[in-house]
């Protein structure tokens, strides 16, 4: 079969799918299967190919498994990520959250700690653009070692551990930054959502407790004891949590509390100051 014809098939089955990124997804997973560059695609669109191992992935992506999980690839601040199921996958609304911090601490040589880690994406992001040390720990031992796998893919020197966000044991202290994208979807929405997220999707890194707080409130007290004065508490928090997440940095100690929207003009970063 020729690339091209491959290519309109497989759109053609992802279409009929209701998949909204039929065309997109298509693309994505034949210049990964291919190994082909954007460019590649138009000159090569004539080329014999094994369509097997292609329509093997399609027949994933049918199934609900994300494009990134099939890959095994996702980008975040311009550098590559790997992905397995273990963890989850980028988003760009948590750009926001390291843009911030990178604006703040700019021409600064900062501490930063990283709590819920997962993938390492926000500290790791944080080590190549920012000088200075970045900590970070998670309780899921796979989720460590997507993050380490991803420390040696971008050259990063961030130190991971292995820590319960909910009690944490650890004696770090004199941080500048402590930041954190916690478990925030109530529990009950969890239990709700579609069997395909749920299957692929860690339950572990989406499940914030009855009223998807429960990390706000373990780990806003927690900030406040290991940061230096001065230093910042950064959230990314739910479209919904604003008001609640402020309030605990506000009734902990912290100043200056303030609330950004992401992109899609969405409550999504809290940040506040010791």
């Amino acid at each position: 079969m020729k690339l091209f014809e491959a290519f309109k098939m497989a759109e053609n089955m992802l279409k009929n799918q209701g998949i909204d990124e039929f065309s997109s997804d298509a693309r994505f997973l034949l210049l990964d299967c291919f190994n082909l560059k954007s460019s590649d695609f138009i000159l090569n669109k004539d080329k014999e190919i094994d369509e097997k191992p292609y329509f093997e992935m399609i027949e994933k992506r049918i199934g609900g498994m994300p494009v990134q999980y099939i890959t095994g690839k996702t980008e975040f601040m311009s550098l590559d990520f790997y992905v397995n199921e273990s963890v989850l996958i980028p988003r760009q609304d948590t750009e926001l959250t390291v843009e911030k911090i990178i604006e703040d601490c700019k021409n600064q040589r900062v501490k930063i700690l990283d709590i819920c880690t997962g993938s390492g994406c926000i500290a790791i992001s944080l080590d190549k653009y920012l000088e200075g040390e970045v900590f970070a720990f998670d309780i899921s031992e796979k989720a460590l070692e997507v993050a380490k796998r991803n420390n040696a893919l971008n050259e990063t020197k961030v130190t991971f551990f292995k820590d319960n966000a909910l009690n944490p044991e650890n004696e770090y202290e004199g941080f500048d930054v402590v930041v954190s994208n916690p478990p925030y979807i109530e529990s009950e929405t969890v239990e709700g959502l579609e069997d395909k997220v749920k299957e692929f999707e860690p339950t572990l890194a989406l499940d914030g407790g009855i009223d998807g707080l429960d990390f706000y409130r373990k780990i806003t007290p927690y900030a406040y004891e290991v940061l230096k004065r001065g230093g910042k508490l950064y959230f990314e928090i739910g479209y919904n949590q604003s008001d609640a997440v402020s309030h605990l940095l506000s009734t902990n100690g912290f100043k200056n509390v303030t609330v950004e929207k992401d992109y899609n003009n969405n409550d999504r970063l809290v940040y506040g100051t010791k």
